[in-house]
């Protein structure tokens, strides 16, 4: 009996000391609302389908689901590059972006470092053969072209390629491509500046401006993982796509994923969600055994 009060002694306070914590931690990201401009949310648990409420579904072309970032199975998906694996979603209104964009979510790459001149496509609306080329966004750690450890994002004004209407704009300092982490990557992109800003994990990366205004309203479907000359041997988990320019605040909120109760916006909700998860931790861990 002394044992089982000395446990929920401990859990309480344990509860009260999160809460603390995380409020304080938090504090700067109260309230940030994570559905302001959604278009496209892919939880990817085991599942296809466009949390926004757009219905983007995707449909599987070739991958296979993976522990994803919350460490449970079946809850992210894996691409190696070679076979053309991809997620698709179909052409789509809340899909053809033409002015401000931010995309977001979570990578992490298997392949080793030493493997040098992969690229890996995240997302990507852009099909070459057809010149119906509208935006994509990859990593690259392509040291023959002096890409190393890069993220790359490109748009097109008409829908053609290199040497006219494409345009790409790169982070202006390494990313860290840390293999069997999870890294939060986000780009966002200011159609009235054509200015890109880059980051990873919540850090900015810096940016680069061009001088496009805007996206071609093109047909070609979305693509996450594999789109033309791409490859590497990664996962990907909880995609977010964007009609506008996400805040500082906003990616940061993104890349320490706070939003534990799911609703979409980052509240007082969830540091109580947090402690209660933290607590369940506790109890599992300690038992309330006599």
């Amino acid at each position: 009996m002394h044992k089982i009060k000395q446990h929920k002694l401990l859990l309480m306070l344990s509860l009260g000391l999160v809460a603390l914590i995380a409020s304080f931690f938090f504090a700067s990201y109260i309230n940030a609302d994570l559905n302001s401009g959604l278009v496209a949310h892919w939880k990817l648990n085991n599942s296809m389908t466009d949390s926004s409420g757009n219905e983007n579904t995707l449909t599987n072309d070739g991958t296979e689901s993976t522990t994803g970032l919350y460490e449970a199975d079946d809850t992210a998906y894996k691409f190696n590059g070679i076979n053309d694996e991809s997620l698709i979603a179909a052409d789509s209104s809340s899909l053809d972006i033409t002015g401000d964009i931010s995309i977001s979510g979570w990578l992490k790459i298997d392949k080793p470092l030493s493997y040098t001149e992969w690229q890996i496509a995240l997302v990507s609306k852009w099909s070459g053969a057809t010149n119906n080329r509208s935006y994509l966004l990859y990593a690259s750690n392509d040291s023959e072209n002096s890409f190393n450890d890069m993220l790359i994002f490109g748009i097109s004004s008409d829908g053609t390629g290199e040497g006219s209407g494409q345009e790409l704009y790169f982070s202006n300092s390494t990313t860290n491509f840390a293999t069997g982490t999870w890294h939060h990557f986000a780009v966002t992109w200011n159609a009235s500046e054509s200015r890109a800003e880059f980051y990873m994990n919540g850090k900015n990366l810096g940016g680069d401006t061009g001088s496009k205004t805007q996206i071609y309203n093109g047909n070609a479907s979305l693509k996450i993982g594999y789109s033309g000359d791409y490859n590497g041997d990664y996962s990907v988990d909880e995609v977010r796509l964007y009609n506008k320019v996400l805040t500082v605040n906003e990616i940061k909120a993104l890349s320490i994923n706070p939003d534990y109760n799911n609703d979409g916006t980052v509240d007082d909700d969830d540091i109580y969600d947090q402690a209660k998860i933290h607590a369940d931790w506790l109890e599992n861990v300690w038992g309330t055994e006599k």
